[in-house]
């Protein structure tokens, strides 16, 4: 006599096909870290509540401490890297950072300073700084300027000498480079000689 049921028994086997699982929809997804901009935050000497957050352009080498141009509003200004950003706005909000100035970057020492000095006096950490970056015109890079010497004397050097000429000529024979206001000044000559002498290379 057969025992149980007539139907054969169900059987799982590892051949049979699994359904796949269903994959999240692809908005879900986190985004990549990669495509994430890197922002800090930058102190300006203004007499702020706290540094702003700007976002760092890609191969811009910005460390703490360093001195750059930042925009503020419709005009650009200094400031200082304070540190990483806070992350309290949207990166596609933030503004970038212009540039690094060349100068060397304020001292950790010294940035520490300001936030105790600034909750020492309840003064605003921006109006500390200002008078840690009490002339910010150092921080720029220097002005190139134009000076002139006298050239290597030619053939027909003295044919081309005036009076005026002469007196440029006699100020520079033993003395350094000079710009062409001042050349033109202790010469005794107008501005257009220095410059017609300049162009006929007698300087």
């Amino acid at each position: 006599m057969a025992s149980g049921s007539d139907s054969p028994a169900a059987t799982i086997s590892s051949d049979s096909p699994s359904e796949p699982q269903a994959e999240g929809p692809a908005s879900s997804r986190p985004e990549s870290v990669e495509n994430i901009k890197r922002t800090v935050r930058v102190l300006l000497p203004l007499p702020l509540a706290d540094a702003y957050d700007y976002s760092v352009p890609d191969g811009l080498e910005v460390a703490a401490g360093h001195f750059v141009i930042v925009p503020l509003g419709k005009r650009l200004t200094i400031g200082v890297v304070w540190g990483e950003g806070s992350g309290e706005v949207a990166v596609n909000k933030l503004r970038d950072i212009e540039e690094i100035l060349p100068a060397l970057p304020m001292a950790d020492a010294l940035r520490r300073f300001v936030d105790w000095v600034s909750a020492y006096t309840l003064a605003p950490p921006g109006a500390v700084l200002r008078m840690a970056m009490s002339v910010p015109s150092a921080l720029e890079a220097p002005k190139t300027e134009i000076v002139y010497r006298a050239a290597a004397a030619s053939g027909d050097a003295a044919l081309k000498l005036t009076n005026a000429r002469r007196r440029v000529l006699e100020q520079l024979k033993d003395g350094p480079a000079r710009p062409a206001a001042e050349l033109a000044h202790i010469a005794g000559v107008g501005a257009s000689v220095i410059k017609t002498m300049a162009s006929i290379r007698l300087l």
